[in-house]
């Protein structure tokens, strides 16, 4: 138990630095996007809070502004939402709500003014990226998932390993590739490793989480015999392992998604 949750927590920390990538390369590519339209940058937030979609975001602020009042919170971004609290720009309001109302911000910007000029869907990406943020950060054990079945079949990503099925199921492995693609952590840390490459064409970001995803391979791979031991957590190491390398070679998942 004691080898198994180190694996655990190593995968957390590179999942924990991979969604936070994530958030910080969907802010920049709406407000890049937002600097190429005619907007001023305050109606969009009007619009979006007084909107049944930024309900939550403006109940989140006046909670916020509420414990400033009181004396019960003068960290994080007090000053921002004490200066911009009566008028936000989005530019701020991006770095003051949560991420899951940034989703619903962004995807109340696409509905609503305009598509971002990417062919990027948003959808199911952000929403594993936000799911597996929220556990990782809460120290939440990610490998007792493993068997979690995904209620929402993801066909996109399906249909875009079928053709390297060979390289991605071992001959051990006594499930399909649609076996696979019904388990919830597998879909989800698939949507979070297809996102980041999407949203990120730096190269050098892109090799410095290729190699921390290597060393957390490599870490774990230390722990072989525990590995061994447990058939379930060995099928699923080694299939993220073989399909993070389809994906980071061919962008395979970058083809079929809208």
């Amino acid at each position: 138990m004691y080898e198994l949750s180190k694996i655990d927590t190593a995968l957390r920390s590179f999942i924990l630095e991979i969604t936070l990538a994530i958030e910080h390369l969907t802010k920049t590519l709406l407000i890049n996007d937002f600097n190429q339209s005619n907007e001023d940058g305050y109606s969009i937030v009007d619009y979006f809070l007084n909107s049944t979609d930024g309900q939550s975001t403006q109940q989140s602020i006046q909670i916020y502004l509420n414990k400033v009042k009181n004396n019960a919170h003068k960290g994080g971004n007090y000053a921002l939402v004490q200066k911009y609290h009566t008028r936000m720009p989005i530019w701020v309001l991006i770095e003051v709500i949560s991420f899951g109302n940034f989703i619903k911000l962004l995807n109340f910007y696409e509905d609503k003014v305009r598509k971002i000029a990417t062919n990027i869907n948003f959808k199911y990406g952000l929403d594993s990226t936000k799911w597996l943020r929220n556990l990782s950060a809460h120290s939440n054990c990610l490998l007792i998932k493993i068997l979690d079945t995904n209620k929402q079949e993801r066909k996109h990503l399906l249909n875009s390993l079928k053709s390297y099925k060979k390289r991605v199921i071992s001959k051990y492995n006594p499930y399909s590739l649609e076996d696979m693609m019904k388990k919830s952590l597998i879909v989800d840390f698939l949507e979070v490793i297809n996102l980041f490459f999407k949203l990120c064409k730096n190269k050098n970001m892109q090799n410095c989480f290729i190699k921390k995803f290597d060393d957390f391979m490599q870490y774990s791979n230390n722990h072989q015999n525990t590995i061994n031991s447990n058939k379930e957590l060995k099928i699923f190491l080694e299939f993220i392992d073989k399909s993070f390398n389809i994906i980071k070679i061919y962008k395979i998942l970058s083809k079929n998604i809208r």
